[in-house]
């Protein structure tokens, strides 16, 4: 059954269906074998796991959208990088609201295993049950857990492969386009194309004036107030030599 369903997962990454429909599918096949009724997966997000699969359990309050890394178990499992099998009612590190609901749902056993890419947890992976879980069941599990890590890679990637692709296009055309355009146009174009593609609200477009060393804006898109008309060069060597600047307005 776990060979037949990790081929299934393997065949749907394959065909690039979206991710939340990827990771659906985990959940569901995983709750299947595993003959548990609630499974969750979710993302770390910063200091928070954001669920983005689930079976069962809808509309409870067992089933947050967003959990704090910090004072739950699946927080835990997160940063520690580590598998955590927990018997409802005995001393644990679970909350007590969370224990309440999954007692009161009629929930013993909660299971959780992390999503590892080399050294980083990426996600978690858990079940609920009214049964102890075997040392099978974490085993199949820590399978449908390392198919989840590998659907979110495989997606990363796809997502940089198409990011590359969308560069070298627009590159091409504003290629194109600077050979046509006089240049006004082609800066706006510029400003334009770099706005929906990088999907930001606001871009500017700067050339060097050598006759006073400064910048002048030569186009702009979305709101200009924060764009002055003129950017010194003198005393800025990273820009003078074209290093790449991330800066923070002030």
């Amino acid at each position: 059954a776990r060979l037949a369903s990790v081929l299934s997962i393997t065949g749907s990454a394959d065909s690039r269906v979206s991710l939340g429909v990827l990771l659906s599918g985990i959940a569901r096949e995983a709750a299947r074998v595993l003959k548990v009724p609630d499974v969750e997966l979710r993302l770390v997000d910063g200091e928070e796991l954001v669920g983005v699969a689930l079976t069962g359990g809808t509309g409870s309050s067992l089933v947050r959208e967003r959990v704090k890394l910090a004072g739950s178990a699946s927080g835990r499992v997160a940063m520690e990088g580590r598998t955590l099998a927990i018997e409802i009612g005995r001393p644990s590190v679970m909350p007590p609201e969370v224990e309440a609901e999954g007692r009161r749902r009629g929930f013993s056993h909660y299971l959780g295993l992390p999503l590892r890419l080399a050294e980083r947890t990426i996600g978690i992976l858990t079940f609920w049950a009214t049964r102890p879980f075997s040392a099978h069941d974490i085993d199949l599990a820590e399978g449908f857990a390392g198919q989840a890590a590998l659907a979110v890679e495989h997606a990363r990637l796809l997502a940089d492969v198409k990011r590359r692709d969308s560069y070298s296009l627009v590159l091409g055309e504003l290629t194109a386009l600077s050979l046509t355009l006089n240049p006004d146009d082609t800066g706006r174009r510029i400003v334009e194309t770099l706005a929906a593609l990088l999907q930001v609200t606001s871009v500017a477009l700067y050339i060097t004036e050598a006759s006073d060393s400064s910048l002048v804006r030569r186009a702009t898109v979305g709101s200009t107030g924060h764009w002055p008309t003129r950017l010194p060069l003198i005393g800025d060597e990273d820009l003078r030599h074209g290093a790449l600047l991330a800066v923070p307005l002030t």
